[in-house]
């Protein structure tokens, strides 16, 4: 793996949580401060260069410190301290998302990770990552 990604420090605020209802899609959410959206967008151009490299971040604040207003509206939010991205090489391969205890495991071929970080260049607060019928990640 590139030394680059080893060695990457992620900068800004960044929190990770899923929503658990029974109404939807299960749904993880990533909301990040601007600072935190560029410095995932650095780490995931690394890794766009590097295929099979793997990264893990941290929470580093209470995704009810983000957006109290609209949260408030959900009964049960599961914050995760730990995100994971790991990127694989092959197209053909599924990307996916788990979560399981403080971990949200995100695996991303090279077309969902460019998607992802198109997501990320276009908004500012809040990623929903979803599975749909599918079983295909997706994001809004």
């Amino acid at each position: 793996m590139n030394k680059s990604i080893l060695n990457f420090k992620h900068s800004g605020i960044i929190s990770f949580w899923e929503i658990q209802n029974d109404k939807n899609y299960p749904q993880w959410n990533l909301a990040c401060d601007d600072v935190g959206r560029n410095s995932l967008i650095d780490l995931l151009t690394l890794m766009r260069l590097d295929a099979w490299s793997s990264k893990t971040i941290r929470s580093n604040c209470s995704p009810l410190t983000l957006n109290q207003t609209w949260l408030s509206n959900f009964k049960e939010i599961r914050s995760y301290d730990l995100l994971q991205i790991n990127s694989i090489k092959e197209d053909q391969l599924k990307s996916k998302i788990h979560g399981a205890e403080n971990t949200i495991t995100l695996t991303l071929n090279a077309d969902t990770l460019l998607q992802l970080m198109e997501h990320l260049k276009n908004k500012s607060f809040d990623i929903v990552m979803t599975l749909d019928d599918f079983s295909e990640l997706g994001f809004w």
